[in-house]
């Protein structure tokens, strides 16, 4: 008796709901993916980050919040005129109105040396020795853009958040013009201090004399203050010098 032959035919492959889907769903994770990231850069470059030029001139208005401004002490406004420049390593503060009005600092950390000097009824001249290098400006990366502030000129709003305060940063320009700090404590914000520069020029000071000992005065004839004075702070942490 012959063997039968017996034929074998393949088995038509039968698709199941995971091969049906899978190509559809891995493409369109993919354009996702891919939209997230165009998103991204497209919201990088529309919206540059805004930065502190490191020379410019500027009036600068600091404002306590938590001080009452019908009392004039302590003052809840300081005024001051400020030139600096990072890049040759000088600064010029003089203060205007309000706490220690009358009083002029000139920083020099190219020479290493700084100035006091103040006018009025009863004039000084004091000099320290300035070893330290000027501070670089410390304006954080890590902020985010909250859109258009119509009630601000229209300035670019961005916000920097840590722990217990929140930051306001408002900028034209890119050029960051104010500046308001609050503290935040069981979900309340209060208002601390806000910095304003007004009638910024942005470059390289015009008169360097501005920078030198002012008339009347020398290196010699200003008493020598041991220890020096602290930082100005002319915009929050982020700029001191």
């Amino acid at each position: 008796m012959k063997d039968r032959k017996i034929e074998s035919h393949p088995i038509p492959h039968r698709k199941t709901k995971d091969t049906m889907y899978a190509p559809p769903l891995i493409f369109f994770t993919f354009v996702a993916a891919v939209t997230t990231w165009c998103s991204a850069i497209t919201t990088t470059i529309a919206v540059p980050l805004p930065h502190i030029p490191s020379q410019f001139s500027a009036d600068l208005i600091i404002t306590s919040h938590q001080l009452d401004p019908k009392q004039n002490y302590p003052p809840r406004e300081r005024h001051i005129k400020i030139v600096y420049d990072n890049i040759g390593g000088m600064a010029y503060a003089k203060i205007i109105k309000g706490y220690e009005a009358g009083r002029t600092y000139i920083r020099r950390y190219d020479l290493k040396n700084e100035y006091m000097v103040r006018g009025g009824k009863y004039p000084e001249c004091r000099r320290s020795y300035l070893g330290e290098k000027m501070p670089e400006v410390l304006f954080p990366r890590q902020i985010q853009y909250k859109g258009k502030d119509n009630n601000n000129n229209n300035a670019d709003h961005w916000i920097y958040e840590n722990v217990d305060s929140l930051v306001h940063i408002y900028s034209k320009d890119l050029l960051p013009f104010q500046a308001t700090e609050e503290s935040i404590a069981n979900g309340k914000k209060v208002p601390l201090s806000t910095y304003e520069f007004r009638n910024m020029v942005v470059g390289p000071p015009k008169d360097k004399n501005i920078f030198e000992i002012p008339s009347g005065y020398t290196h010699e004839t200003c008493e020598n203050y041991v220890g020096g004075y602290p930082y100005l702070h002319a915009f929050l942490h982020f700029l001191r010098f």
